[in-house]
């Protein structure tokens, strides 16, 4: 069993954080991006996820992931081709940049974009920011991306998002920290956030690390992990022997279950469909996924990806840790949005990661059926229907 004693660095500064709906739903083949595959759960919701972080010290604000692009008929032809041929269905309402100014934040105030990674539904469009906020990746960005649309005719960045904008790749040099075994980048060199290298979704994946409340007591520190794509779905990251599966759900376990379920309830209603444990002592402990290793899959190095999670599962047993992921159906249903004014850093006091640990199970397939309707039953442009689900 993995030992959930994490040592963090010490700081007296914290920072606000956000969640920001990127009103970006979408449906995608499940084989593309977790195994094993199962009945009644061949498509996977998407929501899609971006931050607002705040340094207490300087007030700098700076985004993690942007989600998509709103007018995503305009970006490169890579990246329509991807959306087209691989997503079965897309809806996306709004943009970031058009959601902080409907909250009054001056997109002159976002000095920073940290990109998770480069994948259509975190970058955005930065053309829509001032060249004064710089654009931070992880390493290797440059190396894979250094030339854009259309100079580079399968690039999936245009030109125009960049001019004048000041790029900036993270190398190995920058993360001289360690944490549970993450190199460890202090973004604002006070302790308050860190970016973590995390890859195997793409090789430059990086994760971010925010301290919500800070002290001179280890108890009086909080964080919650940004985690990107480091996996697409709870199930990959839950339950664990360090994070088990309650036996039965009862009123006072924090969790809602599906219209047709009461509680009590007991855990065996979701662990009949486990696809990769053998009873039910197993199931409460075995994640019920893995990332994909299908043809196609969009995991780029699956052991990789695997260590990644395996570090996370680490930060996600930890109690003064709430790991959040960006598609994580969940998130929306629980968390305050940007648009309340309240940020999460009470997530402790509000009991936030509880009401997150197992919500998600209403997503699983019970009896070979779909646990929950799908986000998006179309593919959709300007919010007109192209194209049938059907006919993905």
């Amino acid at each position: 069993m993995l030992s959930t004693n994490v040592t963090f660095p010490s700081s007296r500064t914290s920072c606000r954080l956000s969640m920001i709906d990127a009103k970006c739903d979408l449906v995608s083949i499940t084989k593309i991006l977790l195994q094993p595959e199962q009945k009644g759960h061949e498509y996977l919701n998407l929501p899609t996820y971006s931050w607002l972080i705040v340094n207490d010290r300087t007030g700098e604000h700076v985004l993690f992931d942007l989600g998509m692009r709103k007018d995503w008929p305009n970006s490169t032809p890579m990246i329509v081709n991807i959306v087209e041929s691989v997503l079965s269905g897309i809806n996306v309402s709004d943009d970031v940049p058009s959601i902080l100014k409907a909250n009054n934040i001056d997109l002159s105030k976002i000095t920073t974009a940290i990109l998770s990674h480069w994948h259509f539904d975190h970058v955005g469009d930065l053309s829509l920011f001032p060249t004064s906020t710089k654009a931070v990746f992880g390493h290797t960005f440059k190396q894979n991306f250094g030339t854009y649309y259309p100079e580079n005719p399968d690039s999936p960045f245009h030109a125009y998002e960049f001019q004048g904008r000041e790029v900036i790749e993270l190398q190995p040099s920058n993360f001289t920290t360690e944490i549970a075994g993450f190199p460890a980048h202090d973004f604002f060199s006070d302790g308050s956030l860190y970016l973590l290298q995390s890859p195997g979704h793409t090789a430059e994946h990086i994760t971010a690390l925010v301290r919500t409340t800070a002290g001179p007591n280890e108890s009086d520190n909080t964080f919650v992990l940004l985690g990107g794509d480091s996996c697409h779905f709870p199930g990959v990251l839950r339950p664990t022997p360090m994070n088990k599966l309650p036996q039965t759900f009862t009123s006072s376990s924090n969790f809602t279950p599906p219209p047709s379920i009461s509680l009590p309830c007991p855990c065996t209603l979701f662990t009949s469909s486990h696809p990769r444990a053998k009873d039910v002592d197993e199931a409460r402990m075995t994640p019920f996924y893995e990332p994909s290793k299908a043809e196609g899959t969009y995991y780029l190095d699956h052991a990789e990806a695997l260590h990644t999670i395996s570090k996370l599962q680490v930060f996600d047993a930890h109690p003064n840790v709430f790991v959040t992921i960006t598609h994580d159906p969940t998130l929306g249903e629980i968390l305050p949005k940007l648009e309340s004014g309240q940020t999460i850093n009470d997530w402790k006091e509000k009991k936030y990661k509880e009401k997150c640990m197992w919500n998600w199970l209403k997503e699983l397939p019970r009896d070979g059926k779909p646990g929950m309707p799908h986000y998006v039953d179309d593919l959709y442009r300007d919010g007109v229907k192209v194209r049938g689900f059907d006919e993905s």
